[in-house]
């Protein structure tokens, strides 16, 4: 092995960045001790994964054991290439290998090679790679997304109160009509209809009552109030801002940009489409953030934090990925895994402080792609140790 052999998968790398409009990765010696480390070991133990079976060591693992202070850490590994060309071809060839060198986040890389002469054992591929992405703490860390929301009271000015359904239809719906687009419903008013009330394409204001409803605001940028009883409320399109009451209700924002609390009782909350703020408040809410980056707060109460796997985007860029702002684990919160994931396919390592408050954040990523799960925010890694569990398939298809 010569240095000029592993510059040249560095180079490669490059020039596969490059033919994205990336930046170019920078060689770093301690990257490259931690790659050789990992592929004289998968040669010498007898074994081919991130994780060495024999010291337990994981990719951050063996980049902290050299030195380096990283916000982010990747690993690529292969066995059987006889060349740099061969090794980086199959890599752009796999999707889980590939997110690692197109992945814009990381900007230093560091490549080990060994070759196992007389390789008999169980795995005998003789020549065995390493690659490593790293991007330092020193580079300065991701900014946070903003702002913290306070819902409001329920608006009384304009607002017209519906006391008994007016217009039925053969669909189940109560529909509002054109010109009136803000309403209070009186208890009893939703009654006969099934699938409660549907509002049109305007900015409507709707308020429940004591009772609980079906309400779906449909079009328009909406201000939906649950108010009290059990309530089923669903955004629809555009950017809605969905408030639950006293009792145990759930709540969808559904497509775009959405801002959802649960308020008091046990609720089960959905972000849906678009980058959305999910506050569960009190109780033990279920916060679920479907696709987008979006910020999940649970409040008081033992809550449930569902990540799911976003595959619409693969997600591998920090900034877009969901954020957990508040866990909290001796209150009895948990880590809801999906897709079938168990926490045998995740890693969870130390990760840059994003909100800047001088308290490292913990990074949930997929294993056999490197896809960002969720970051939670002024956690120890090692505070999730026994956090997660599967999230069962009826919390999915709620709302």
């Amino acid at each position: 092995m010569t240095s000029a052999f592993l510059n040249r998968v560095v180079e490669l790398t490059n020039v596969e960045r490059a033919q994205l409009g990336l930046a170019p990765l920078t060689f770093n010696p301690q990257l490259a001790a931690a790659a050789q480390v990992h592929s004289a070991n998968m040669g010498m133990r007898d074994f081919m994964a991130h994780n060495d079976p024999v010291d337990g060591t994981k990719p951050a693992d063996r980049v902290t054991n050299q030195g380096y202070n990283y916000q982010i850490v990747a690993e690529n590994v292969a066995g059987g290439q006889l060349t740099p060309e061969q090794v980086v071809i199959e890599w752009m060839n796999s999707p889980s290998h590939r997110v690692n060198i197109v992945n814009p986040t990381v900007t230093e890389i560091g490549v080990g090679y060994h070759f196992q002469e007389n390789d008999t054992g169980n795995v005998n591929y003789s020549h065995y790679w390493a690659q490593v992405f790293a991007t330092p703490m020193e580079q300065g860390p991701p900014q946070p997304r903003p702002q913290t929301h306070t819902p409001t009271p329920p608006p009384t000015d304009g607002i017209t109160l519906i006391s008994q359904p007016l217009t039925p239809n053969s669909q189940g719906f109560f529909d509002l009509t054109t010109n009136v687009e803000r309403v209070q419903l009186a208890p009893g008013a939703l009654n006969g209809y099934q699938l409660g009330l549907r509002a049109l394409d305007g900015d409507d204001v709707i308020i429940g009552s004591a009772e609980g409803e079906a309400i779906n605001g449909n079009g328009g940028r909406d201000l939906i109030y649950g108010t009290g009883g059990n309530n089923s409320l669903r955004g629809g399109k555009s950017d809605d801002t969905l408030v639950g009451g006293a009792g145990n209700d759930i709540i969808n924002g559904n497509n775009d940009n959405d801002v959802v609390f649960g308020g008091a009782g046990n609720d089960i909350l959905r972000g849906g489409k678009g980058h959305d703020h999910l506050y569960g408040e009190g109780g033990d809410d279920v916060l679920i953030g479907d696709f987008g980056a979006d910020v999940l707060s649970g409040g008081a109460g033992a809550d449930l934090f569902v990540l799911r796997r976003d595959t619409v985007v693969g997600v591998v860029d920090p900034l877009e990925a969901d954020y957990i702002t508040d866990f909290n684990r001796a209150g009895g919160d948990r880590i809801g895994l999906t897709d079938g994931l168990t926490v045998n396919d995740i890693t969870y390592q130390r990760f840059v402080d994003v909100d800047n408050n001088g308290t490292p954040d913990a990074l949930i990523q997929i294993n056999s792609t490197n896809e960002i799960l969720g970051i939670v925010l002024n956690t120890n890694p090692l505070e999730l140790n026994g956090m997660f569990q599967a999230a069962s398939q009826d919390i999915l298809t709620t709302g």
